[in-house]
């Protein structure tokens, strides 16, 4: 059977993994603009929320069985969205790096 909110959950997942994305390439924003105290605040920020888009996520699996079980399945999740905020943070960085140099004219 078909669910009819299909859309908001992916919505809620494509969230789940691009909100602390962009946390993080914000914190590469800072640092390059030497704000510090604004790059720390943010990559504390980016923490609290990989840790409750990990839980959204582990909510998604199917329930394990035991307690050892549900904290490896938390942990999986857990990795899984770093490293999709890593890479994501990459690409959004090698992006707006030559969408810069094209628009001030400094591209090679």
């Amino acid at each position: 059977m078909v669910e009819h909110y299909q859309g908001k959950n992916l919505l809620r997942l494509l969230l789940a993994l691009a909100i602390p994305t962009g946390l993080l390439y914000l914190r590469v924003v800072f640092e390059y603009l030497r704000l510090v105290y604004y790059s720390e605040a943010v990559l504390g920020l980016f923490f609290v929320v990989q840790l409750i888009a990990a839980r959204y996520l582990q909510r998604l699996f199917q329930p394990a069985a035991s307690k050892l079980g549900s904290v490896l399945q938390y942990g999986g999740a857990l990795l899984m969205g770093l490293f999709c905020s890593i890479t994501g943070a990459v690409m959004l960085e090698g992006f707006g790096y030559n969408f810069f140099l094209r628009v001030t004219g400094t591209a090679p």
